[in-house]
């Protein structure tokens, strides 16, 4: 049986330990409901002192936990305890060991965002996301009218009969705590249900202003027991900022606390959540709508296959599975396991491709692409034979500058001193500055000649790739190796050395040229020599 099995299994007895708890509360506040109103009951008193119960519990235990991979680190521990219902927060309280508090963690519902099966995270409304704000608790509703409050007075509730309440404050009570204009997409009520006389057992439910009645049940009062209570989270109608009351059977006195509320960030746009363990942190019209998607902020930018995420910038699409847009503006990243790093208009479309820049174009598998600011789309496989693009590198820079490498740099000034850089038309450039050069010599320009005439030359094709039928011509490194000693190792040749050796030849074959040149000029003042005497 795996862990989270074993927490289903134990999970009973945490459960009688808070039905203990509350059957205890409730019969010694049945004769008082001023201490009721004071936050004995354990739930309530739970929501009031939230944030000590929780760094009690993290002090505790978050060092056990930390290990185990369950929440990575006490910041998260605290988030997860944080969004807890206040029945599994006092749970988690309870525990008595980190593996209680896990157990807790794993089946606990979840106020804010449910832990999974597709739910969204939103309370009252799916485009939002929301977050838990704890209040001083005022009460919105006394029938009674034994005490102040929001809506006071109106008598017991009959069987079945409904009223509506608008969240808001009033009549002195609940200012600071729902002022105008709040508009919470819920709230946590600490619910009182005091029966009308003995025998009059039933249940009350509450749901947003305009739902149908009669499906679940808030609470569940008895009449035998003078105050009835329960914790919960109450959405709201978002139109009207209202919520409805029924109670049903035998009738009662209703009592409701707010003890804090849900709202969607005051810095949060309009956003989609609709997979478990989606996350937007931020930004306006973000939508993260697959399971572990992410949008960190940003504007219109959409995550929308398993593990994708877009971190920032707008009207940017994370689409194809474990891919990721950095930034940037219109870019899209749709295939799987692709990056779009920044820019404008880039797509990633290949099997963990690269594009960045703008309007770079990796169609297919493992390219890289990167264009500069100038000219239309950049897509490497237009003007490319079919099937020689895939697992490429492939740059557009088309200012002055070109493309750049530098491989050395002054380890005091960080200057480079050594680079390589292509331009328009010109080929590659690289350094070849004496003033970084040391232990230079003289070359034998002769002796570099007879190595190249003695060193074999070849027409050869690639073993192995997509160009192993093209021709080539050239030397092996192991040869130019052996011959010359240059370079450091024998698997390559670098072109400096290749040039230099070339022009040590030519030079050699210079001095030969001249010597020859000389042995002729000799030759031709002897002949010249000869015909006169023979008056030719």
């Amino acid at each position: 049986m795996n862990r989270k099995a074993n927490a289903s299994a134990r999970r009973p007895s945490l459960n009688v330990v808070i039905a203990a708890l509350g059957l205890v509360s409730t019969i010694a506040l049945a004769q008082n409901d001023a201490s009721v109103r004071a936050g004995a009951n354990a739930l309530l008193a739970i929501d009031q002192h939230r944030a000590t119960v929780i760094e009690r519990i993290v002090s505790q235990w978050g060092d056990s936990i930390a290990p185990s991979g369950a929440p990575a680190d006490r910041a998260q521990l605290r988030t997860l305890l944080a969004a807890l219902r206040a029945d599994d927060l006092l749970a988690a309280s309870l525990a008595g060991t980190a593996d209680g508090v896990r157990d807790v963690l794993d089946t606990a519902h979840v106020s804010p965002a449910t832990k999974g099966g597709g739910q969204t995270k939103a309370l009252g409304e799916t485009a939002d996301d929301v977050a838990y704000t704890p209040v001083t608790p005022c009460r919105l509703v006394e029938t009674r009218g034994t005490f102040a409050a929001v809506y006071q007075g109106g008598g017991a509730f009959t069987g079945g009969q409904i009223r509506t309440y608008t969240l808001q404050g009033g009549n002195g009570v609940c200012l600071a705590q729902l002022p105008v204009g709040l508009n919470p997409s819920a709230v946590q009520l600490q619910v009182f249900g005091i029966p009308i006389n003995s025998a009059a057992n039933g249940d009350i439910e509450i749901l947003p202003q305009g739902s149908t009645f009669g499906t679940t049940a808030t609470e569940v009062y008895v009449g035998n027991v003078a105050f009835n209570t329960v914790s919960t989270v109450a959405k709201v109608n978002l139109a009207n900022n209202q919520i409805a009351v029924q109670v049903r059977g035998g009738g009662a006195n209703v009592a409701m606390d707010v003890v804090g509320y849900f709202k969607r960030p005051s810095n949060y746009g309009a956003t989609n959540i609709t997979a478990p363990g989606a996350t937007v942190g931020g930004g306006e019209n973000n939508q993260a709508l697959a399971e572990d998607s992410v949008v960190a902020g940003g504007g219109a930018n959409a995550a929308t296959e398993l593990y994708s995420a877009v971190s920032g910038g707008d009207h940017n699409i994370a689409s194809g599975a474990s891919s990721t847009v950095a930034g940037g503006q219109s870019n899209l990243a749709s295939g799987a396991f692709t990056t779009v790093a920044g820019g404008v208009n880039n797509v990633a479309s290949g099997t963990a491709s690269f594009a960045a820049g703008v309007a770079a174009v990796a169609s297919e598998s493992g390219m890289f692409v990167w264009a500069d600011s100038a000219g239309p789309t950049f897509n490497p496989t237009t003007f490319r034979a079919a099937g020689q693009s895939t697992d490429t590198f492939n740059v557009r820079a088309t200012g002055i500058g070109g493309v750049l490498f530098v491989t050395g740099v002054n380890p005091t000034t960080g200057a480079p001193t050594s680079v390589c850089f292509a331009q328009n038309l010109s080929g590659w450039t690289c350094t070849s500055d004496r003033n970084v050069k040391r232990n230079l010599r003289p070359v034998d320009g002769e002796a570099v000649l007879a190595k190249v005439v003695a060193m074999p030359v070849y027409h050869w094709q690639p073993k192995d790739g997509p160009t192993r039928d093209v021709e080539h011509l050239g030397p092996m490194a192991q040869d130019f190796m052996a011959a010359f000693g240059l370079g450091d190792n024998d698997k390559a040749i670098g072109f400096q050395d290749a040039d230099g050796v070339a022009l040590a030849a030519i030079q050699g074959l210079h001095q030969l040229m001249q010597q020859k040149d000389a042995e002729i000029t000799g030759l031709k003042r002897e002949l010249e020599a000869i015909k006169a005497k023979l008056g030719m």
